[in-house]
């Protein structure tokens, strides 16, 4: 019986460093994901002939605000030209 207790200890504190590396992986994804938002948002890029700035990101479609009202998908500002943000 003492070997059951042992053996439920053991898997109990392998089962929480499991579930810590997979939280820690998973804020690590996050915040690289949110730098690559952060990063473009200010910037201003070239759409249907007009340079216009991106303002917002939106998490639920995936997609970029630009200045005049234009939402733009997340995949369609990866294929336009992006100018760098203007200090």
């Amino acid at each position: 019986m003492r070997n059951f207790g042992f053996i439920a200890i053991i898997y109990y504190i392998v089962m929480i460093v499991i579930i810590a590396f997979a939280v820690n992986f998973l804020l690590k994804k996050f915040d690289t994901a949110q730098a690559e938002v952060d990063e473009r948002i200010g910037s201003s890029v070239v759409y249907k002939s007009d340079t216009l700035m991106i303002t917002n990101y939106s998490l639920l479609n995936n997609s970029y605000g630009l200045d005049n009202g234009t939402e733009i998908s997340a995949k369609l500002l990866d294929d336009l030209e992006v100018i760098t943000k203007e200090e």
